[in-house]
This record gives C-alpha cells, sequence and structure tokens, in this order.
C-alpha cells in the first residue's frame, strides 16, 4: 500500500465541520429597512443597571468609611444622637450621585484631553516647554479646586485667624 503526504491544514479542513463563507453583503441585499426600535422603561433598566450600579457602588465604598466615622464620632466622642437623620441620608446619595457623575465626567471629558496632550505636546515642543506648561497647569488646576475655595470660605469663620 502507498502513503500518501498531506498535509497538518489540509487534514483539519477535511475532517472538521464543514462551513460556508457567505457575505454580509448576499444576507443584506434585500432587507427593508428597519423600524425604529422602542425600549420600555423596564429595558431601559435592564440596559444602564449593569453600568450604574458599579458607578454607584464605587461611590458608596468611598464614602461608606467616613460617613461610618462621622457617626461613629458623634454618637461616642460628642454624645449626641443624630438628629435629622432622614435629611442628612438624602443629603449622602446626592453626594454619592454627584461624586458619579462628576467622576464619570472626568474619564469621558478630562481624562481623554490630557492623554492626548500628553502624547502630542512632548513631540512638538523641548523639554522645558513641557516642564514649564506641566507646573502652569499644576498651579491652575490647584487654584481652580473648589475645595480651596470652600476653605478659605470656612477659614474666614474661624476666629483668632
Amino acid at each position: 500500500m502507498e502513503e500518501k503526504s498531506i498535509s497538518f491544514g489540509r487534514y483539519v479542513q477535511e475532517t472538521s465541520v464543514n462551513y460556508t463563507t457567505i457575505s454580509y453583503n448576499d444576507l443584506t441585499k434585500d432587507s427593508k429597512p428597519q423600524s425604529k426600535i422602542s425600549l420600555r422603561g423596564i429595558d431601559i433598566y435592564n440596559l444602564i443597571k449593569p453600568y450604574i450600579s458599579v458607578r454607584f457602588m464605587d461611590q458608596v465604598s468611598a464614602l461608606l468609611p467616613l460617613v461610618v466615622y462621622l457617626i461613629l464620632f458623634q454618637l461616642f466622642v460628642l454624645q449626641q444622637s443624630i438628629a435629622d437623620a432622614l435629611p442628612i441620608t438624602g443629603g449622602m446619595i446626592a453626594v454619592v450621585l454627584g461624586l458619579m457623575f462628576f467622576m464619570e465626567g472626568i474619564k469621558q471629558g478630562l481624562m481623554p484631553l490630557g492623554e492626548m496632550m500628553g502624547n502630542t505636546l512632548p513631540k512638538k515642543i523641548a523639554l522645558f516647554w513641557v516642564l514649564f506648561i506641566a507646573f502652569l497647569l499644576g498651579v491652575a488646576v490647584t487654584f481652580a479646586e473648589p475645595a480651596i475655595g470652600a476653605l478659605k470660605a470656612a477659614g474666614s469663620l474661624v476666629p483668632y485667624l
């Protein structure tokens, strides 16, 4: 009996499941325009729930230690009960939602801009100017930080300063 040689690729092609390649254009050439998709409220909820819940829980986990600390401090150190717990809880939820939207805005808006600047600027100008611009941006961001303004306002209320 005579032995025949066959390449492994040809062997796999012949022994595997046969399939036919079909062009997407062949599938869609007779298709009619689709009508607008309408989603029910529950469908929208199911679509955005995984996206929103992760971001919400990230902010809850960031804020929770501070909230627990403040509650314990008020109860055990100041020895006062927490008055108006419902508005405080509503405020904490508002803080979590605000942080969630703020972080999303940073990720979608400012981070790509900063990345583009960081990739492009060193290619266009000398290292000295890159460092100078980075210094100026750092100073500007420090003065633009809202917490700095809040600290100035709070500091002006402190007696003896």
